[in-house]
């Protein structure tokens, strides 16, 4: 993905249009409709502390429509996202955490390092942890991107047809399960 700071912000992770099909998991969609996505968090953390937002239910989807964000941070804070410790894939809790700073992605200018996809039932677990060691902060978060309404493509013929398109490279593809522990 370019990162263009000239650009709008909002290119950033529209990477699918209205029409466009995509693999997710074994199953095939074509996206229907397409709106843009803004969510503000506002966090108080305590100095040098850290604060576990767990599952946030305002970057997680209703069925049929998946998130494509990313996330700035204003305020001196890092950020962990992971899958929750239930969902036993890469990226899960059992996992070393990494973080991204304020100022690796800032909230006007968000990196895509933080490019995150999410659909129902398949949530992030945020952690936010304060870098002033000497007082307490209060931090916004903002995920910023698109809604993706989808529909399933259930005619066979398309369906031959995608999965040669995906084949070949030429159709992008999502998987958001069954990834085992570790990467393995």
């Amino acid at each position: 993905m370019v990162y263009n700071l000239g650009a709008k912000k909002a290119e950033h992770v529209k990477w699918l249009s209205v029409g466009h099909y995509i693999k997710i998991d074994n199953v095939f969609y074509r996206v229907v409709n397409l709106d843009s996505l803004v969510v503000r968090k506002t966090v108080v953390i305590p100095a040098g502390g850290e604060v576990e937002l767990g599952s946030l239910a305002d970057v997680e989807p209703e069925e049929g429509v998946m998130y494509a964000f990313l996330i700035g941070i204003q305020g001196p804070a890092a950020i962990s996202v992971n899958q929750p410790s239930s969902i036993q894939r890469f990226g899960s809790r059992t996992q070393p955490r990494g973080y991204i700073s304020y100022m690796e992605s800032p909230a006007d200018y968000p990196s895509p390092m933080t490019f995150i996809v999410t659909m129902k039932a398949r949530p992030i677990d945020v952690i936010v942890k304060n870098l002033n060691s000497s007082a307490q902060e209060t931090i916004l978060l903002k995920f910023e991107g698109f809604k993706y309404e989808l529909e399933e493509v259930k005619d066979p013929k398309l369906l031959a047809h995608l999965e040669a398109l995906y084949k070949a490279g030429k159709l992008p593809a999502v998987l958001t399960k069954g990834i085992a522990r570790g990467g393995r």
